[in-house]
């Protein structure tokens, strides 16, 4: 009781020095002494012996107001990305496979999961200069025996101990799809429709990335999960989700002392969250990176809004525009950084390229003005691009680092092209490989008999004795 008011009335009394401070600057100059201004601003300073009367609340403050900006900063300004890669492509095609094992429900609906929805949300993610395509695959396990097998054998059964609101752990039993198992399967199955489709796989069409999507529309007693816990799950090379007959299930999550219900049927915004997750690297918004213990941490704290990455929601899911700009953010550092590994693989291969007695012919083939060109090309995208980043334009900062990354891979063919061919010339025609020229062997030698004979037979001149 006591220590609290004293407290209390030492803060009061802070406060009013503080405010007493700055209603004195506002009405005149400042007139005072540095002295008398650090005794005025000894609530932040301390004053003269900084740290004497800064008090046990001021500390537990100050340091809660550093963690809350540290942490500010490393969710909305620097917020982490996933390991996927995630590569800038001008022409994106989402392939999305719809497979089936009933006829109770329509998978597609605007109750269920709405297609035309799916597609709005991620053109959000879209930049002007990008083109996204959506190619609909529709199947039956019941019709397609392969399917059937990689799903059979991809499908488990385990007890998982669940934390419920009022703190008891409840055993329940959870059906679930191994997505290591499937992923393989459904790999084979992806790349056999793009070999067969010729107008899918565009041979015109470059610069593009093909990203399956994997929806799996169950009809159980038990819903079932991918890896026990998730609707949706973004891997290296697809994204597979599940989609069950259950309008309300309580999920493992709870906000606010009420436990977060999961629409089964419509498994739209798991879906948006993966697929985002697996095209641009942007991770649920309570997931982040420990940089001091080096590991993934999770703070709950940042789980607000309408988001597709906010686990604690269920509302209509759109991307907001911290999410947009850490997606385009994400492009360009996976551009900037591939297009400095492939700029040093170049200049690698130039340093272990080795011009010798033996390759010397083909030293004027050499395209020294073409790679120093290429080289500083690459260098002056990386600034255009860091300074459109800087100035928060990623619309303009996305295709200049797309540029370094084209230009750095030329510099790399030519590089490699130049080192096979200063080889190959000194494979081909060395120098050592010769026949020996005895005739010059006879003239250096007749010439060194000639010069000692010179030195042995002339007659030694006598040097007169001055004295």
């Amino acid at each position: 009781g006591g220590d609290a008011q004293a407290t209390c009335g030492e803060m009061r009394n802070k406060l009013s020095a503080v405010v007493a401070f700055i209603n004195g600057h506002k009405k005149q100059a400042l007139d005072q002494s540095d002295d008398a201004t650090l005794r005025q601003l000894a609530y932040v300073s301390g004053g003269p012996h900084e740290g004497a009367n800064m008090s046990l609340v001021q500390r537990s403050m100050f340091a809660k107001v550093g963690s809350l900006i540290e942490t500010t900063q490393r969710q909305l300004i620097t917020p982490s990305a996933s390991s996927l890669p995630s590569p800038y492509k001008s022409q994106v095609f989402f392939h999305v496979y719809i497979i089936s094992n009933h006829d109770t429900y329509a998978p597609l609906s605007p109750q269920h999961f709405d297609y035309a929805k799916f597609k709005a949300k991620l053109e959000q993610l879209r930049l002007p200069r990008q083109q996204f395509h959506f190619v609909l695959h529709k199947y039956s396990m019941a019709e397609d025996q392969a399917l059937a097998v990689a799903y059979a054998n991809a499908l488990r059964s385990s007890v998982v101990a669940t934390l419920k609101v009022d703190g008891r752990f409840v055993a329940t039993k959870r059906m679930y799809l191994d997505s290591q198992v499937l992923s393989r399967h459904l790999q084979l199955l992806h790349d056999h429709l793009m070999e067969s489709d010729h107008d899918i796989q565009d041979p015109t069409v470059v610069d593009r990335r093909d990203i399956p999507i994997f929806l799996f529309s169950m009809d159980f007693p038990l819903p079932v999960f991918i890896d026990k816990h998730y609707q949706a799950r973004a891997l290296d090379d697809m994204v597979i989700a599940v989609q069950s007959d259950e309008f309300e299930w309580e999920s493992h999550i709870s906000c606010n002392g009420a436990p977060v219900v999961w629409n089964l049927r419509n498994p739209l915004r798991p879906v948006l969250a993966a697929t985002a997750q697996h095209l641009s690297g942007v991770l649920p918004m309570h997931v982040t990176w420990d940089e001091a213990h080096g590991k993934i941490s999770q703070d709950w704290l940042w789980s607000v809004g309408c988001s597709p990455l906010t686990h604690t929601s269920t509302h209509l899911a759109n991307f907001s525009a911290t999410h947009v700009d850490a997606a385009h953010r994400n492009y360009i550092v996976h551009s900037l950084a591939d297009s400095i590994r492939t700029v040093n693989e170049g200049v690698a291969a130039m340093a272990q390229a080795r011009l010798n007695h033996d390759n010397l012919h083909a030293s004027g083939a050499v395209p020294v003005d073409r790679l120093v060109q290429m080289h500083v090309s690459v260098k002056l995208s990386w600034r255009k691009a860091l300074i459109a980043a800087h100035r928060l334009n990623y619309q303009d900062a996305v295709p200049h680092v797309h540029q370094a990354l084209r230009t750095a891979t030329h510099f790399k063919d030519l590089a490699l092209h130049t080192k096979q061919l200063l080889e190959l010339s000194g494979c081909l025609a060395p120098a050592h490989s010769l026949p020996f020229d005895w005739w010059m062997l006879v003239a250096v030698a007749a010439a060194l008999l000639s010069v000692s004979s010179y030195y042995v037979l002339s007659k030694e001149k006598v040097k007169p004795k001055i004295n």
